[in-house]
């Protein structure tokens, strides 16, 4: 067994990967999508899972992996992680429980000096979602404090694992990073290995001497008061730039995992990994780069990196995922087949998203003699699956 299941996780992501003897089959989860996700589909999900394989006991899950500082992917994590925590405390049996934790937290990308920063004015932030975040909480714009906000998510998470007595990022506890050697891979068991592709850590270096060099031009004072440009340096570069990529490899096929990183960085990690034949690297699943966000990807990025599936996440908001997206794909994979899996049919999008748009670019290479398929969850479910 090797299937990737895609839940409806509104804007953001929330994947489960299924893996080894169907009989007795092993699951990381990765991701848990915004606010109001958690109870409404991730939640029920693994409560069904539960029921299947360890009906009335506790379900053991290999890995929780969060790819990234962000609210659209760790909210629904740490509604569980604070259920699972009340639990503990009231020494109920923890219904799941995760034998590792994979998450970059803000302190192990950009180093030591992010503690001083924000130590300083911005407790009023919190833990919050982006979705409670209002204009100038705590002297920040809604961008910066919302910047903030995730990054105290991370934070949370660290905190909630210490308290459930989580591994975090085994085996080697440090920074998930690609250095280029065979640490890279990690093998889980039951016929699962995790390649790291990125971050890669003369990136991670890079950006720690930038953060450095910011904190010394702005000074302390100035970081703390909310300098819009610091946060917004965090949000295009810390947030995304350490997002996981993480190539899944099991029964002889691969599932290329992508976050929200770019995909310039994804290339070059490729490239670094010693993976490209040709110039090019063929995966058998591809989970989209932020989204389906046209500012991630273009044309060539397909060109190099194809697939025969391709997972996209996303409801309409922020216009993901963008229709100029699947362009680049129909441009770049020609007449080779392929399929297309969404998480919300283009009928259910909203946001002022351009349902329309889509329906007539699919409609218009379909008509073309293009060999692809589309593929959405059926009716009433709130998850589609992938098998390889």
């Amino acid at each position: 067994m090797f299937t990737l299941e895609a839940l409806q996780a509104k804007h953001g992501d929330s994947l489960l990967l299924h893996y080894g003897d169907p009989a007795d089959p092993k699951l990381v989860v990765i991701d848990g999508g915004p606010n109001k996700v958690w109870i409404p589909t991730l939640k029920p999900r693994l409560e069904a899972i539960r029921d299947d394989l360890t009906p009335g006991e506790t379900l053991p899950i290999r890995m929780l992996m969060v790819s990234h500082i962000a609210d659209d992917h760790i909210n629904g994590v740490l509604d569980m992680t604070e259920e699972l925590i009340e639990a503990h405390d009231n020494h109920e049996p923890l219904p799941y429980e995760f034998e590792t934790l994979w998450h970059n937290a803000f302190d192990d990308v950009v180093g030591a000096h992010s503690a001083e920063f924000f130590s300083s004015g911005m407790a009023e932030v919190g833990a919050a979602s982006l979705e409670e975040i209002t204009p100038s909480v705590g002297g920040l714009s809604g961008e910066a404090a919302a910047v903030v906000a995730s990054v105290r998510q991370g934070r949370q998470l660290r905190k909630d694992a210490e308290k459930l007595g989580l591994a975090v990022n085994m085996p080697g506890g440090g920074l998930i990073a690609a250095i280029g050697d065979a640490e890279d891979t990690v093998d889980l068991g039951d016929g699962l290995e995790l390649q790291i592709l990125g971050p890669r850590q003369k990136q991670i270096d890079a950006l720690q001497k930038k953060w450095d060099s910011e904190l010394e031009r702005l000074g302390l004072a100035v970081v703390a008061a909310g300098e819009a440009g610091v946060a917004e340096m965090l949000d295009r570069s810390a947030y995304n730039l350490a997002s996981l990529v993480i190539l899944a490899k099991a029964e002889g096929k691969t599932m290329l995992l992508t976050g929200d990183a770019r995909g310039d960085h994804i290339l070059a990690a490729v490239q670094d990994a010693g993976l490209m034949v040709d110039g090019k690297f063929h995966v058998n699943l591809l989970k989209m780069p932020h989204h389906g966000s046209d500012r991630n990807v273009d044309t060539d990025f397909f060109r190099t990196i194809t697939a025969d599936h391709y997972v996209v996440s996303g409801d309409g908001k922020h216009g993901n995922p963008e229709v100029a997206t699947f362009e680049m794909i129909f441009t770049a994979r020609g007449d080779d087949p392929f399929t297309i899996h969404m998480t919300y049919p283009a009928a259910e999008m909203g946001h002022g998203f351009p349902k329309d748009d889509l329906v007539q670019l699919f409609e218009l290479h379909k008509n073309a003699g293009k060999q692809f398929e589309v593929i959405v969850p059926v009716p009433g479910a709130t998850s589609l699956s992938v098998a390889l």
